[in-house]
């Protein structure tokens, strides 16, 4: 290398590494985040008002925790239980949340200030590892913006969302040899069934690390409580193998169909997105990277749902989440590498804060995103209206309404909806004690069922206005 290229390299570092850059950088990437945040949330907010939400899986998670705070566990519409479905024993945790702001839009929310606790631990664990301010924010960042985190937050709430924050708190515990690892790890494996197999790279990874048995232990816990989940607990309770009821998510013509027609080019593309990140740190950090991601990432792509293998709606939850934790290993990794060059993780920090706003622009939701939707500008009028009638409906008694609406009054204990999907059994079957219809659905089809019932004096309304009428059952006089 000539004495010029080595003198521009030098001013270069120097000039990375200058105090004035140095908190410019801060000061971007910060400002960066808390756009990314706040951008978030009203999207979010404004997909719920827009009615993006539906009963599967909005309304029923709101009912089901609903339920949780009031000491009905995992119930939901009058006599399912959620455990039917997955084993997801830790949101009944967040069933109290409802006694602070009982709100339909609450789920969204803590869904929300889960990523943004995620992000401040890894923040953390950056710092707690020696790692600059700029590249501790780039992750944070990265964390934040990236299109895998927004489409998990504008997509209703699901159970993986926990991810988010569960992930980075055990990585964080993991990292630091902290005693409360068993704390994140048994909150993680109760998030559903299969929740162990994204947590295993991770426990691996720093079982050889750190050389520890005590995470050893951990692993091989999580594993016997993956594998009495599978084999024992799910069909002990569903009477059938999670296999038998996850049939449709896997390839019907085995592992060839991964490999044929546009499947194939939209798996490449979820997969470049994954890994374009990760290139700059690639030549100095690439086995916490492909460790950490590894499992999750594989299971989503192998799967049959388009949804699952390009990485859209709530799927990308626990990829993203180990994608920036490797990124964050990577990180630390190559700085104490380069203690004696940091212009080079200043770069690398900058660089990933411009990748992750140029895949926002390719690929991202939020404004000036490649996929950004008017539904996500801004709270629209749909919601208004259904919200004011839900106020008014009674809380007592069992209420009917139609699987969009059930979005907003899920929070209640006794609720079904007119689909025939979701509606209970003909011998479970009773009239309802409340309805919310829309003024324009009364005549239509889905509602005939029903509009004897609220026509022939049996049902008062007992609120309307301009989109909405609430029927109450009239009381019986006694024989």
């Amino acid at each position: 290398m000539s004495n010029d290229s080595v003198t521009f390299l030098q001013r270069a570092a120097a000039a990375l590494t200058s105090p004035r850059v140095v908190r410019a950088h801060i000061a971007a990437t910060s400002a960066l985040c808390i756009l990314a945040a706040a951008t978030l949330l009203r999207s979010a907010y404004s997909g719920f008002a827009w009615g993006k939400f539906d009963l599967f899986d909005y309304g029923i998670y709101t009912n089901m925790v609903w339920n949780c705070g009031r000491g009905q566990l995992f119930r939901f519409l009058m006599d399912q239980s959620y455990l039917r479905v997955h084993l997801s024993f830790t949101l009944a945790l967040l069933g109290p949340l409802f006694y602070i702001w009982d709100h339909p839009f609450l789920l969204s929310l803590l869904q929300w200030l889960m990523l943004l606790g995620g992000g401040t631990i890894a923040w953390m664990a950056g710092r707690r590892h020696g790692l600059p301010m700029p590249a501790s924010l780039a992750v944070a960042c990265f964390l934040l913006l990236y299109p895998f985190t927004q489409t998990v937050i504008l997509c209703e709430f699901h159970g993986v969302g926990l991810y988010l924050l569960l992930l980075p708190w055990l990585y964080y515990c993991l990292s630091t040899k902290s005693n409360w690892a068993w704390l994140p790890l048994a909150l993680t494996v109760g998030v559903r069934e299969d929740a162990f197999l994204a947590i295993l790279p991770v426990l691996a990874y720093f079982t050889v690390k750190h050389r520890s048995k005590a995470i050893g232990l951990m692993l091989a816990a999580a594993i016997l409580y993956g594998l009495l989940a599978v084999y024992w607990i799910y069909p002990a309770i569903n009477g059938q193998s999670l296999f038998a009821a996850r049939a449709g998510y896997l390839p019907r013509s085995g592992p060839a169909a991964i490999f044929e027609g546009k499947a194939l080019s939209r798996r490449a593309r979820a997969l470049s997105c994954v890994f374009i990140p990760a290139l700059l740190l690639m030549r100095r950090g690439w086995l916490p990277i492909l460790t950490f991601v590894s499992v999750p990432l594989a299971a989503a792509i192998a799967a049959s749902s388009r949804f699952q293998y390009e990485l859209k709606m709530h799927y990308p939850a626990g990829v993203m989440a180990c994608l920036a934790l490797g990124v964050l290993e990577a990180f630390i990794l190559s700085h104490k590498r380069n203690r004696t060059s940091p212009a080079i993780t200043h770069a690398h920090a900058a660089c990933l804060v411009l990748i992750t706003l140029a895949m926002h622009g390719w690929r991202g939701y939020l404004p000036l995103g490649g996929k950004h939707k008017a539904e996500y500008s801004g709270p629209g009028g749909k919601a208004a209206a259904v919200l004011d009638a839900c106020r008014h409906i009674p809380r007592q008694g069992l209420l009917m309404c139609s699987n969009r609406q059930a979005v907003f009054c899920a929070n209640r204990a006794d609720i079904d909806v007119w689909e025939p999907r979701y509606s209970l059994p003909k011998h479970a079957q009773r009239e309802p004690d409340l309805a919310l219809f829309r003024l324009k659905d009364i005549r239509s089809a889905k509602a005939a069922k029903w509009l004897p019932g609220l026509t022939n004096n049996t049902f008062d309304v007992i609120y309307t206005n301009e989109s909405y009428a609430v029927f109450a059952k009239r009381p019986q006089p006694d024989s």
